[in-house]
């Protein structure tokens, strides 16, 4: 990412889980909800496919850190348009 990544608390609550032999699992990668992203990454100007590159890069770097220590992902989570953003979410889908 910009400014790269700091593992300090992921690998220090990985290390812990497994050091009392605890199943992980990784909620989550990427969340849907922009109040969950912290405000430097919203003030990035990128176009759709530099974030979806972004999100491809980060999502890989994440998982790949912890394979073989976290046994299951939810990658992505309310993974739906942004109401204020891109108007109302249809009712069919």
């Amino acid at each position: 990412g910009k400014g790269g990544y700091n593992w300090t608390v992921l690998d220090t609550l990985v290390a812990e889980a497994e050091s009392r032999a605890m199943r992980i699992r990784g909620h989550t990668a990427v969340y849907g909800e922009l109040s969950a992203l912290p405000p430097s990454i919203l003030r990035w100007k990128m176009d759709k496919s530099a974030w979806a590159k972004f999100l491809d890069d980060y999502v890989y770097t994440v998982v790949s850190r912890y394979r073989g220590r976290v046994y299951q992902w939810d990658v992505v989570n309310e993974a739906f348009t942004d109401p204020d953003v891109d108007g109302p979410v249809p009712a069919e889908n």
